[in-house]
C-alpha cells in the first residue's frame, strides 16, 4: 500500500536503488519518511512502483530519474482497470526529466511503474504530484 496523498498541496515521492541493483517495478518494501513534502524511501535493492493510494485523481507534475547512463528503461502508467501503458522508454540515458508542461493524471488506483535493466550505478527516481481539489473535503 502506498502513502495517502494529503487533501491539497504538492508532494514528491523518491526511491533510490543501490549500485548494481535495478528498478524492478516492485513496490518498496520499506516505509517512507516525509520531510518538507518529500516522501523518501530508504535506499533499497529493488523498487520502481509508485503507488499513491489516491482516492481522487492526482496530477503528475514532474518526474526526475537519474540512471547513471548504463541502463535500458521503461516508464509505464498502470491503470487500475485497463492495464499498463508505455509513457516513455530509452537506453543509455544519464537523466530523464519530465516537466509540468507534459503533466498527466492518475485516477484512483493508478500507479507508475519504472523498470531498468543493466544499471551498474545507484539510481534515483522522484515523482512530483498534486491532488486535485474535488471540493468535497476528501
Amino acid at each position: 500500500m502506498g502513502m495517502v496523498i494529503p487533501y491539497s498541496g504538492v508532494i514528491a515521492i523518491e526511491q533510490v536503488i543501490t549500485a548494481g541493483s535495478q528498478f524492478t517495478g516492485a513496490a518498496p518494501n520499506t516505509t517512507a519518511t516525509a520531510v518538507n513534502g518529500v516522501w523518501t524511501y530508504p535506499t533499497a535493492t529493488a523498487g520502481g512502483l509508485f503507488d499513491f493510494a489516491q482516492v481522487t485523481a492526482i496530477e503528475v507534475l514532474g518526474l526526475m530519474i537519474t540512471f547513471g547512463g548504463q541502463s535500458s528503461w521503461t516508464l509505464k502508467h498502470v491503470c487500475a482497470n485497463t492495464g499498463k501503458y508505455l509513457i516513455r522508454s530509452g537506453a543509455g540515458d544519464t537523466d530523464l526529466y519530465i516537466t509540468a508542461d507534459t503533466k498527466w493524471k492518475l485516477m484512483p488506483g493508478d500507479k507508475l511503474e519504472l523498470i531498468t535493466t543493466g544499471a551498474t550505478t545507484a539510481m534515483k527516481a522522484r515523482v512530483l504530484v498534486r491532488r486535485e481539489d474535488t471540493g468535497d473535503g476528501n
